[in-house]
């Protein structure tokens, strides 16, 4: 018999999914940005990992309703403490990832609908301390176009980012768990 779809998911918020995380590098205390981070897949995770020593988790998407479905989320498990949510109006805007330098960036099943990635590279430079690292998730299932990884390393060399690790994971994507590819990009800083 298959799963339920819901006990994966709880499975996925409550324990799975910080085993996941905390495996690619996330840490207590952390201050990490989760743009386009939907109804909080690994929003709520991130938020159980980063919670404590002012670790906070900056999650950022265009939805209103997916946000309103994160902050349920982080209510009912108790993180809301942890999580800042933030609407961004226009799909291009960035201002949303100003603030305190964060030591990570997830762009998680994102970049397929990112229009510039030079200028979104950029603002994702401009929000890391120095040797942050970017977290890319291109999902191998597309929707709605794949992502060239290929062209992703060539945009994120142009922004002195460099490539130091991909890592296979068991994560969600829909309503489906499967194994995939996330890449880490670390920001370098002699620019």
């Amino acid at each position: 018999m298959a799963p339920n779809v819901r006990d994966t998911q709880r499975e996925w918020f409550e324990r799975d999914g910080v085993a996941s995380l905390t495996a690619l590098g996330f840490e207590p205390g952390q201050r990490i940005i989760d743009f386009g981070c939907g109804p909080g897949r690994f929003t709520v995770p991130l938020s159980r990992i980063v919670h404590g020593d002012a670790g906070r988790v900056i999650a950022i998407d265009r939805s209103r309703d997916e946000l309103e479905q994160l902050e349920r989320r982080l209510h009912a498990c108790g993180q809301a403490s942890a999580v800042d949510a933030r609407l961004i109006e226009n799909g291009d805007s960035l201002e949303a990832m100003a603030g305190d330098p964060a030591d990570a960036v997830l762009a998680f099943d994102v970049l397929q609908y990112v229009k510039h990635w030079g200028r979104f590279f950029q603002a994702v430079r401009d929000a890391l301390k120095p040797d942050g690292v970017l977290y890319i998730y291109p999902a191998a299932v597309p929707h709605p176009d794949l992502v060239d990884m290929d062209a992703v390393r060539a945009a994120l060399a142009d922004h002195d980012f460099v490539e130091t690790a991909c890592h296979r994971i068991r994560l969600p994507h829909a309503n489906d768990m499967l194994e995939d590819a996330v890449y880490l990009f670390r920001k370098q800083s002699h620019r």
